[in-house]
């Protein structure tokens, strides 16, 4: 039997957790193939691995971008409705300091998409927040299944195979997973949680 992790860790860990579903759920939903997920206690951080077709153009680097924006959004609606306004801010805030590994991604994405706009520029902002909008969309309507993710993976650590399909459900923008190709990773050691900033209790509500 497992000994009961320190509450401070699980509080730490748990908006970690939701950022990784946010990932995982999102992916399913465009027709991705989601190898695993896990969590690193020790490191504070969490990782997940899923598989899609090369190629596929900017509808592919598209799906990509509101992957890549999924995890920060579904943190920050489980954080922001299990603290006060202002120390929601503040977390969400340290949290993303944490994640530079999916700004970079996003801006990459962003450019691929319209090679002509400069950094930064209007444009490429204006498109920015068309993606965040879509990809929020996406996870409002997919919330009940990424709580169900997020409760498994503070439970387990790792989750792949049969049970990660059973939480993810069938709920895919096409209808069914597309078929596998190359194997990326999201997350690895960017999503890492900020130790003594976590939420009051391991509750999920959303």
């Amino acid at each position: 039997m497992k000994e009961p992790r320190a509450k401070q860790l699980v509080e730490a860990m748990t908006p970690v957790a939701y950022h990784e579903a946010g990932h995982a759920i999102v992916a399913h939903y465009l027709g991705k193939v989601i190898a695993l997920i896990t969590l690193d206690w020790e490191r504070k951080r969490g990782s997940t691995s899923m598989s899609w077709p090369d190629g596929d153009g900017r509808a592919h680097i598209h799906d990509e971008l509101l992957i890549a924006l999924a995890g920060e959004i579904a943190e920050r609606r489980y954080i922001f409705a299990n603290y006060p306004q202002n120390k929601a801010a503040n977390l969400c805030s340290a949290y993303a300091q944490a994640n530079t590994d999916d700004r970079q991604k996003t801006i990459l994405y962003l450019r691929e998409l319209d090679e002509a706009a400069e950094p930064f520029s209007p444009d490429l902002k204006a498109r920015l927040e068309l993606a965040r909008e879509e990809s929020t969309s996406v996870v409002d309507d997919q919330w009940e299944q990424i709580v169900a993710l997020a409760d498994e993976l503070l439970r387990d650590s790792s989750l792949g195979g049969d049970r990660l399909v059973s939480i993810c459900g069938a709920h895919t923008r096409a209808g069914t997973d597309s078929p596998g190709g190359e194997l990326r990773g999201i997350g690895n050691e960017d999503h890492a949680a900020q130790q003594g900033h976590a939420p009051g209790g391991a509750s999920r509500r959303g």
